[in-house]
Parts: C-alpha cells; sequence; structure tokens
C-alpha cells in the first residue's frame, strides 16, 4: 500500500509540474505578443502613422523582439543631423530593452556619402550607442569601400560595427552575440 501512495503522489507531482510548464510557457508566449504588438505600433509611428503596412510594420516588430535585436532599413538620403537623431532613437531603444544588437541595411540608399560624413558618423557611433552594442551594417558592393572605413573609424573609437554584403550573413553574425544588457551595459548570454 505505501508502494501505491509514493506513486500516487509522483504522478501528482508530475501533473503537477507539466501544469506549471504549461501555464509559464503560455505566459511567456502572451507577454511575447504583447511585446511584438507594442513595438509593432512603435514602428508603425515612426513611419508617420500611414495605413496599408500594418502586417509589414507586425512582422518587423515580431523579428526584433523575437531575435532581440533593432532591424533597421534605410531608403533614400539622409543628413548627418538626421542619422545622429536615429543613433539616439536607437540607443533609447536599446537601452529601454536591455538588448544590444542593431542591423542596419543602407542597400537602398540613393546615394554614397561623403568620405568626411562617414568619419564623423564613425566617430559619433561610440558616444550614441550603449558600450557593448552590436551593429551589423549590410550595404551593396558598391558601398563596400566607404562600409570598410566606417567599420575602420567606429572600431578604433571603441563600437563594435562590422559590414556585410549579405544580410544573411549578418544576422548570423548578429545572433551569435548575447543580447542581454547587464549592470553597467556589460553584456549577458542567456538572460532576458
Amino acid at each position: 500500500m505505501k508502494q501505491r501512495k509514493n506513486s500516487v503522489r509522483k504522478d501528482i507531482s508530475h501533473a503537477n509540474r507539466d501544469f506549471e510548464k504549461k501555464t509559464l510557457a503560455a505566459d511567456s508566449a502572451s507577454i511575447t505578443e504583447d511585446r511584438i504588438r507594442r513595438r509593432a505600433s512603435e514602428i508603425h509611428q515612426a513611419r508617420g502613422g500611414a495605413p496599408g503596412q500594418e502586417l509589414d510594420d507586425w512582422l518587423q516588430a515580431e523579428r526584433e523582439v523575437k531575435a532581440r535585436s533593432v532591424f533597421l532599413t534605410h531608403e533614400g538620403q539622409m543628413s548627418l543631423s538626421e542619422t545622429t537623431t536615429v543613433q539616439q532613437e536607437i540607443a533609447g531603444l536599446l537601452t529601454a530593452r536591455r538588448w544590444n544588437r542593431v542591423m542596419v541595411d543602407v542597400t537602398a540608399m540613393q546615394s554614397i556619402p561623403k568620405a568626411a560624413e562617414v568619419f564623423a558618423l564613425g566617430e559619433s557611433l561610440p558616444k550614441t550607442l550603449p558600450r557593448s552594442a552590436r551593429v551589423a551594417l549590410v550595404v551593396r558592393p558598391d558601398q563596400a569601400k566607404h562600409a570598410r572605413l566606417l567599420e575602420q573609424v567606429a572600431r578604433k573609437r571603441g563600437a563594435f560595427l562590422t559590414f556585410f554584403v549579405d544580410a544573411g550573413k549578418a544576422e548570423v553574425w548578429l545572433r551569435a552575440t548575447p543580447f542581454f544588457l547587464g549592470a553597467g551595459g556589460r553584456a549577458k548570454a542567456g538572460e532576458w
């Protein structure tokens, strides 16, 4: 009889643990969906709130939240002051979410900035982004010369930027890094 009681207790114990795991998974999914919803709203508002791209906003938000990274695409032209403003917004987002990874795709950029602008951008990155931030810059082959200069200047100043001509490789590189900023801005792997 004693053996039967122990068996029943074990069964109840396993059932309780399974219930707790399912409950935690459901809570986690709900939290993740809330984060995606909030980020999609932020993306929508950053685009000016124009209708018609809600699905794209949601998919980008989902990608960012699940990868714990910020993904930006730049089209057209952007002045250095606009670039600085975007850097500050990225820094705020990384700090608020306690992330440290950014992927910037400039393959649709219409013009190539002057070397002086690239140099100024490289010098400003470590001043605005968190110390542990990793930036993957995706460029076209004809942008590689300027991207290499940006990478060299940024790294000499203390920013961790690497350029890629393949977005897939950039994403793999980003995922290979810790994503959580701990106390003092240091990265910690495996925490949220």
